[in-house]
């Protein structure tokens, strides 16, 4: 259903998957599960960000991935901050439609309503809804340009980023391309850090977590019974954030119809961060069948960008 358009705005709710009954169903898995973990759309439904260093890359790189292409469309897969957005839309002057999709309606709203009031030209096309729980079909004018940042792909099991992606090259035409982020792990590095943004970002995102599922189903999780935990699994080659029972706590979930009990210390698996090495990230492109056509690597090493087409299967 869509909403009724606003100067050039117009907003589309894809509802089909993204129910209470489908949340309940996600949550009810992922806590069943040892460990626990709860499904990682909720970070996305509270408006997970993209670090700054991954913004700031972008934002050096505009202009050279202007001067390759120039797309009448950009669909952005995870629109983050309003200065990025308007970053992007200046340096690819030849857009005439922008198609925000994220899960987050407050911040996907405001932002595409204040663009289309901005940019009278612009027709703003937003798409409610979780782009990696179905992306659907997305027609807007071609050529267009997928913008997919790192900390979209980073929050997914490998199976589900090779899903992903996929998916994503099967909307792909002749003409369209893909912007690509990619958080990396330094090669010689003995243990790579936790990025830099999400220690101090977990408690923010857990907080919005915790009230979103008391919102959404009735549930009664106490944010001051948990603390944050935040670290790095060298095997999986990924940052974890988590929650941790402070003291014994007992959860009441009304919608699906349990209660869910912690032991002190129990942790509960909120949010990934996934890195690759760079040898890695030409795989993952092969895999979906796209072919890169130029990757920018930060000075630190660990954010990457890539531009990359469809390869003829």
């Amino acid at each position: 259903m869509s909403a009724p358009p606003s100067a050039g705005f117009t907003l589309t709710r894809a509802e089909e998957g993204d129910g209470v009954d489908c949340l309940v169903a996600e949550v009810l898995r992922g806590l069943s599960l040892t460990p626990r973990r709860l499904p990682g759309r909720l970070a996305r439904l509270s408006g997970r960000r993209e670090p700054h260093a991954a913004d700031a890359l972008l934002a050096a790189h505009l202009d050279e991935v202007a001067g390759r292409l120039a797309p009448r469309t950009v669909i952005d897969l995870a629109p983050g901050r309003p200065a990025r957005t308007r970053r992007l839309l200046d340096a690819l002057g030849t857009a005439s439609t922008y198609v925000p999709v994220a899960a987050a309606e407050a911040a996907l709203t405001s932002t595409a309503r204040a663009l289309a009031g901005e940019r009278p030209w612009l027709r703003v096309r937003a798409v409610l809804r979780d782009p990696l729980h179905g992306l659907g079909p997305l027609p807007a004018p071609a050529p267009r340009l997928f913008v997919v940042p790192g900390s979209t792909v980073g929050s997914l099991w490998p199976a589900e980023r090779a899903a992903f992606l996929i998916a994503l090259r099967t909307l792909l035409g002749p003409q369209d391309a893909v912007l690509l982020g990619t958080e990396l792990v330094r090669e010689g590095a003995g243990r790579a850090e936790p990025p830099g943004d999400e220690p101090r970002a977990a408690a923010a995102l857990h907080g919005e977590l915790l009230a979103l599922l008391n919102r959404k189903l009735d549930a009664d999780f106490a944010p001051d019974a948990f603390t944050h935990a935040v670290s790095w699994n060298p095997r999986l080659l990924r940052t974890e954030l988590r929650l941790r029972a402070r003291h014994p706590v007992a959860v009441r979930i009304p919608k699906a119809g349990l209660t869910v009990r912690f032991v002190p210390g129990e942790d509960v698996l909120t949010d990934i961060a996934a890195r690759l090495r760079p040898p890695q990230l030409s795989d993952v492109l092969a895999g979906a069948w796209l072919a890169p056509v130029r990757t920018w690597i930060d000075a630190s090493g660990r954010h990457a960008l890539t531009l990359a087409t469809p390869e003829a299967a």
